[in-house]
């Protein structure tokens, strides 16, 4: 599959199809950047941030001029509340190296002076962002080539990542998305060291070019909630380029895309070409009851389905097994074959077989004499009776491997009784019960 780009960062993708820039604005690389100074009051500058007010008394932080590397921006200014980082207000500085933002930040560059955007654009030494747990959205190109940006901290509050929000960040190496995340609109294009990846169950879209050109990543994990992923927006990359934004496109055959049946990834995979695998954590299994020792090794057939498709083995999976010949707790692996990836272990219990009641007798007035089958490889036996047949209230008694019975004293004489017996064997210091032998009664002298 071959396709060509020519993606241009003209004034149409920043501020609509008009000529006219914002004022104050100045232009560096080609790239259109709103300065934070002149034109707008200042209100406030401490530890070398600049503050503007909002038009609801709040206040942006709009410019730096400080030293410090590590910057942390409080929650208030001089009483007022820090709820925004303005456009540009960091653009192309090269002093800070981490950034934290107060809970109070609800956006980086949305709505300030007419749009926002490259709030933090092309600083060249920062490594670490944290963002408080109040930012629903970062706008678009905010971390425009902040190539040196290794680790960014996403807030559970985070809906919206604005577009090419981390274009060009050729040093993060892995993110964390939260669950709040709805849309990702073409935020990490160019993130070159990007391995693995997985959208949060909740996002709703990932629009065009989000993982354009994301040369590094091997596995991208989509949820079905997923229901819209834009052109381009995965898998694909630059082959041979004219320049940075043009070239031609091809399938990065490093990269898996992670789906469920008849899902938009998988439509979008299908459509494009690229490979993908159904991710086995995603799959039900059933069939593993418990099983009743034999002796032998024991090899449940589990059933496995993934939506109403019920997979087949051998050819969508493999099944192993450990620990499955003695007492105790069974491990089944389940790996995936085919068109489906990863590897599932569950769990199944061999049990004890089961005992019996042989004989019932009342050898004496208030008393219950109880004779069982005795089994093989257990350690010991409990005899329960009651006068309820739902055993309400019932009583258990012990007895041991030497034992064929056990006599009860104290009961209540002209009582019918119910009674059954299990067998059991301690594993790892716990017992593990066989299933109870069936009821028989008894009316005690």
């Amino acid at each position: 599959m071959k396709k060509y780009l020519s993606f241009a960062l003209a004034l149409s993708l920043v501020f609509g199809s008009a000529a006219a820039l914002p004022e104050n604005s100045f232009i560096s690389d080609s790239t259109i950047i709103a300065s934070a100074g002149g034109g707008y009051d200042e209100f406030a500058k401490k530890g070398g941030v600049i503050y503007i007010e909002n038009e609801d008394g709040t206040l942006s932080v709009a410019g730096y001029e400080g030293k410090t590397k590590d910057l942390v921006i409080p929650e208030k200014v001089k009483g007022r509340t820090v709820t925004q980082v303005a456009m540009g207000a960091f653009g192309f500085n090269d002093v800070i190296t981490s950034v934290t933002l107060p809970d109070t930040v609800t956006a980086i560059s949305d709505g300030v002076y007419g749009g926002g955007g490259y709030s933090f654009a092309e600083c060249k030494n920062l490594k670490k962002v944290v963002l408080g747990n109040g930012v629903e959205t970062i706008g678009g190109f905010s971390f425009f080539k902040c190539e040196a940006l290794e680790e960014v901290v996403f807030p559970d509050s985070l809906k919206n990542i604005g577009t090419n929000a981390f274009y060009g960040c050729v040093s993060l190496k892995n993110i964390t998305l939260p669950k709040s995340l709805e849309k990702i609109d073409a935020s990490f294009y160019g993130c070159t060291a990007l391995t693995s990846v997985t959208i949060p169950d909740g996002a709703k879209e990932i629009g065009e070019y989000s993982f354009f050109d994301c040369k590094g990543i091997t596995d991208i994990y989509v949820p079905k909630s997923v229901k819209k992923i834009g052109e381009n927006a995965i898998g694909l990359i630059f082959g041979k380029q004219t320049d940075e934004f043009t070239g031609e496109i091809i399938i990065n055959d490093n990269t898996v895309i992670h789906c469920f049946p008849g899902s938009a990834a998988e439509k979008y995979a299908q459509e494009n070409d690229l490979s993908y695998v159904y991710d086995m954590e995603n799959v039900k299994v059933t069939g593993l009851a418990n099983k009743v020792y034999t002796g032998k090794a024991i090899k449940p057939s589990p059933v496995i389905k993934i939506g109403k498709t019920t997979l087949k083995k051998g050819t969508d999976y493999t099944v192993s097994y450990k620990n499955n010949k003695k007492i105790g707790t069974a491990k089944v692996i389940i790996k995936g074959k085919g068109n489906y990836s990863g590897t599932i272990n569950k769990t199944f219990k061999i049990i004890p077989k089961k005992s019996a009641v042989k004989k019932l007798s009342s050898p004496a007035a208030g008393q219950l004499k109880v004779t069982f089958k005795k089994v093989e490889n257990c350690t010991g036996y409990q005899v329960t009776y009651s006068t309820s047949k739902k055993f309400k209230a019932g009583v258990t008694k012990a007895a041991s491997t030497k034992d064929k019975s056990r006599l009860v004293k104290k009961l209540k004489s002209g009582k019918t009784y119910y009674v059954k017996v299990r067998s059991y064997k301690k594993v790892n210091g716990k017992k593990i019960f066989s299933r109870y032998s069936a009821l028989k009664t008894i009316r005690v002298k």
